[in-house]
């Protein structure tokens, strides 16, 4: 019989934990997303709390520690969202999350509900929340990165703040597969340039209101941004449902945001702009101290 210390449900948190791991394995789940790592549950726990499990491949967990995992989960941010508790056995690797009853940007976006209340002021303030989310993650040190920024990973609460998931599992499980769609073309391991360019095509597609997971493989959306300008009018690029916005104030901030994007998908990464820069710049747009300028239109003349 294994050892039952292995069989634990760990929390980071000790006043948060108000179940154990047969109350979790013993509820009803529902599937709600596959991916790279494994699959992600809904699980709803028989005292009423609704949690998110995701259930990792076996062939991604070998040489973690105990200690990887607890730093992760103590990491605290307003637009991170850290896992609660883990288990790690032999035959079983959880991770749970806190459930966000908004779902996913991508859920969201792309779900069907007609981009319910994601109006620009929302876009805005999710991309403002995830470059600060981003931000955060760097600033622990030089190589630190997320690794697999992309909408499934972004949630929303209630206030539509957004929230950053899966936070240091591509570093911890080092031979994941990057997601292609969001992939700067040099990058082979993921690193903070990666992170950078990644942030950029969430920013296109918030723009663009394009289903990456729809598109034929080996779609880019940065190519195809670039390609647009060739073709079309500018305001033909952004989504159907925000070319209604009429306002010269909204109509500038969706071209310093789409401008601001393609600079973060430079093929060239020196000359993507440090995430630190990005907030910076989405800060300014949001109050819109700068108006359009011929030289920050030169960013479309593309590399």
């Amino acid at each position: 019989m294994a050892d039952d210390r292995e069989n634990n449900l760990e929390f980071i948190q000790e006043n948060n934990k108000t179940y154990n791991l047969h109350d979790l394995l013993s509820s009803d789940a529902m599937l709600i997303g596959k991916g790279n790592l494994g699959n992600t549950y809904k699980v709803f726990l028989k005292i009423g709390e609704v949690v998110v499990v995701k259930r990792l491949r076996g062939q991604f967990v070998y040489g973690i520690s105990k200690e990887n995992l607890q730093e992760l989960g103590e990491v605290s941010h307003e637009n991170l969202l850290p896992f609660k508790a883990y288990m790690f056995s032999k035959h079983e690797h959880l991770l749970v999350y806190d459930y966000m009853p908004f779902g996913s940007l991508y859920s969201l976006l792309h779900g069907g509900k007609g981009n319910m209340g994601l109006h620009w002021e929302t876009r805005m303030k999710v991309a403002y929340g995830v470059a600060r989310g981003i931000e955060h993650i760097h600033g622990r040190g030089r190589g630190v990165c997320h690794g697999n920024i992309r909408s499934s990973n972004v949630f929303l609460n209630k206030s539509y703040v957004a929230q950053i998931s899966e936070f240091g599992i591509s570093q911890l499980f080092s031979n994941i597969g990057l997601s292609s769609e969001y992939s700067a073309p040099e990058v082979k391991r993921a690193n903070q340039q990666r992170d950078v360019y990644s942030f950029g095509v969430l920013v296109l597609e918030l723009c663009t209101g394009k289903d990456l997971v729809k598109e034929e493989e080996g779609f880019s959306l940065a190519k195809w941004v670039r390609l647009m300008f060739q073709e079309k009018e500018m305001i033909d690029v952004f989504d159907e449902g925000l070319r209604v916005y009429k306002k010269e104030k909204i109509r500038v901030q969706m071209v310093q945001m789409l401008e601001l994007a393609i600079c973060c998908t430079f093929e060239n990464f020196k000359k993507r702009p440090l995430i630190s820069a990005v907030v910076k710049r989405i800060d300014e747009v949001l109050c819109l101290r700068t108006y359009c300028s011929q030289k920050s239109r030169n960013v479309l003349d593309l590399n």
